[in-house]
């Protein structure tokens, strides 16, 4: 901590959590016990808000950014960060499609259905961040697939973020105050031989405001299991 605070950087903990944690009738019980559990075990460390992911997400459209239910998040996400002192919200688009609509004659279809979710995705947090610029920064996150998260073995049914790579969200954060939070896991994801994650911080430049570390060896395997 003390080296990465010398070279202009922190290290903290990222609050996340499951739906109901956000939303529903207990959530405030839950959110009240995950400040307490954060402000009196970890005080003093570096806090950044993740958006809860997973499969519902993508099924049930619980947090999609594009719409009003993210922009509803947003606003949980960000009541979260001023009461704990994160310094960032960033989040995943929460809006995609499955391998199964990946056939030729669907293709140009999802094409628009992607371009048209980043852009909504980045009008939406562009909007937020300059209703909150003085509460927190506000970011969006690499998810490519398969992702660490997922469950489903299936490649034609498990579900892909319109927002998955690197240059995906440099499609968002654009022109903006927006920022990247760059997971390295999720880069990592289903490449073979050695990965270079220097190369997209490059690209990333001014826009990088968070970098999630995690160990990432082995890959995808359809059908048998998640990673191998």
């Amino acid at each position: 901590e003390r080296t990465a605070r010398k070279a202009g950087y922190s290290i903290g903990l990222e609050v996340i959590g499951k739906p109901e944690h956000f939303r529903g009738p207990k959530s405030e019980e839950a959110l009240g016990a995950i400040k307490e559990n954060l402000l009196s075990v970890a005080r003093g460390a570096s806090f950044v808000v993740h958006g809860f992911s997973g499969e519902r997400v993508y099924t049930e459209g619980i947090a999609d950014m594009r719409a009003d239910t993210g922009k509803e998040l947003l606003g949980i996400y960000t009541k979260l960060a001023k009461e704990i002192g994160a310094h960032l919200v960033h989040v995943h688009a929460g809006a995609g499609y499955t391998n199964k609509m990946l056939r030729p004659a669907t293709m140009p279809k999802i094409n628009a259905h992607k371009d048209e979710g980043i852009n909504k995705v980045r009008e939406n947090l562009i909007t937020h961040q300059k209703l909150y610029a003085d509460t927190c920064m506000f970011g969006i996150e690499n998810l490519p697939t398969p992702s660490m998260g997922d469950v489903d073995n299936n490649p034609d049914t498990v579900w892909r973020d319109c927002v998955e790579s690197v240059d995906d969200c440099m499609g968002v954060v654009r022109d903006s105050d927006l920022v990247i939070a760059y997971d390295t896991a999720h880069y990592g994801a289903d490449r073979r031989g050695e990965i270079d994650l220097v190369e997209p911080v490059k690209r990333i430049g001014n826009h990088l405001g968070h970098v999630h570390i995690s160990d990432v060896s082995g890959y995808s395997v359809p059908f048998t299991s998640v990673w191998k």
